[in-house]
């Protein structure tokens, strides 16, 4: 009975014991926007750091990509958004004037920053202050169907050789395809040629003599060479390179999902620019780990941002969800040194420029892709048409700072 007894008390203070533990758990609230594999990798990564920190338990809120920069704009101010959350680094400058994200360059010391690539870090910082912790990076890279690409091109003058031998416009196969009517995707040649967006005191230089070669090369490329096809789209990149109707395409990792099984493609960096023999350039989006300024529990929050930004979890989200990842370390497992796609996508980033992370670039993406539009239906010249998307970029800037 003596036993029973003890046993029973064991049995109880332990239960009591579990029950503290649960009652002291907090939750910390997560938004993102991931679907499929990535989704899947993110919730597993939750899972482990769950394991590790059982006095932390993590609430995921999966919100739309389209909506959640606004959600978050919305929310975190009233004291109703996540504790933290992931998302891409070109909000940060507006995020931070807000009051929306919390600093966290005093929780980052040295041999932490270490872990990752100083790019993106350069990207996640903002008036001197770093303001979030990268995950992934993305740009745009060549990805190309290995049926009919053997090597891929090392410079323009070759990509276009095996853009003609790969074109047929009676059975509507093309050589190259990629939305060339935006800034984004132009963004390799733009800052290859020398130009760019904005200088160093944040004003606008969209009409500099380098964006203008460029736009004559993208011209070219378009009207000249008798490579693509009319009016692409989105759709029209993923349904041509599905079909094998399309020998190359420019675009990021995010289109590797969109590829249907059975084709059997690889990725290479961007080729040199011929004409200046000078590497492509194009826009560095880095996806990153933020911290809301109005988290009640910012340091198991920042517990929360450290692990996910970890080896550990990081190589999880390489292996399982495809991410080119922004630890250093991760790039020194095998699984990921020798992926098919993944140190491709680094490789290309060491050369990609951050995209501008002030509110000021919002004002940019239009008038730059009219631009584009008029230059390739050929109702201005290059110089012409970035002559008048500065002048209403300038103005539009203007009116916002004052």
């Amino acid at each position: 009975m003596k036993k029973t007894i003890v046993v029973l008390a064991v049995f109880l203070a332990l239960f009591a014991l579990a029950g503290m533990c649960f009652a002291q758990a907090v939750t910390i609230v997560f938004w993102h926007s991931y679907r499929g594999m990535e989704k899947d990798a993110l919730e597993e990564v939750g899972a482990n750091f769950t394991k590790a920190h059982p006095d932390i338990r993590i609430q995921f809120l999966q919100v739309p990509f389209d909506a959640l920069p606004d959600k978050i704009t919305a929310a975190v101010p009233r004291g109703k958004g996540p504790d933290v959350f992931i998302f891409g680094h070109d909000r940060v400058g507006y995020w931070a004037d807000k009051k929306v994200l919390e600093p966290l360059s005093l929780w980052v010391k040295k041999d932490m920053a270490a872990l990752y690539m100083p790019t993106t870090l350069e990207a996640l910082t903002y008036e001197d202050a770093l303001y979030g912790l990268p995950t992934s990076l993305k740009c745009t890279a060549l990805i190309y169907n290995k049926k009919l690409i053997k090597t891929p091109p090392r410079d323009t003058a070759e990509m276009i050789a095996m853009a003609k031998k790969n074109t047929n416009v009676g059975q509507n196969k093309f050589g190259l395809v990629y939305e060339i009517g935006l800034t984004y995707y132009n963004s390799a040649w733009l800052f290859g040629y020398g130009g760019g967006i904005f200088d160093k005191d944040d004003e606008p230089i969209v009409n500099a003599a380098g964006n203008v070669k460029a736009l004559a090369f993208v011209y070219d490329l378009y009207r000249n060479q008798g490579i693509m096809p009319e009016e692409i789209t989105n759709t029209l990149v993923t349904t041509l390179f599905n079909r094998g109707q399309a020998a190359m395409v420019i675009s990021g990792p995010w289109f590797l999902g969109e590829i249907e099984k059975g084709i059997d493609f690889a990725v290479a960096p961007l080729p040199v620019i011929s004409e200046i023999k000078a590497k492509p350039r194009p826009f560095l989006t880095v996806e990153a780990m933020f911290m809301s300024s109005q988290s009640a529990l910012k340091k198991e929050a920042f517990e929360v941002l450290k692990y996910f930004t970890s080896k550990e979890a990081l190589l999880v989200m390489a292996k399982k969800g495809g991410q080119p990842v922004a630890n250093l370390q991760a790039y020194d497992d095998p699984a990921v040194k020798n992926h098919p796609f993944i140190p491709v996508f680094k490789l290309q980033a060491e050369t990609a420029v951050p995209m501008p992370n002030i509110a000021e670039m919002m004002m940019v993406w239009t008038p730059f892709d009219l631009a584009i539009g008029k230059v390739l239906n050929r109702t201005a010249k290059p110089k012409e048409a970035l002559d008048e998307a500065q002048g209403k970029i300038a103005k539009d800037i203007e009116a916002f700072r004052q």
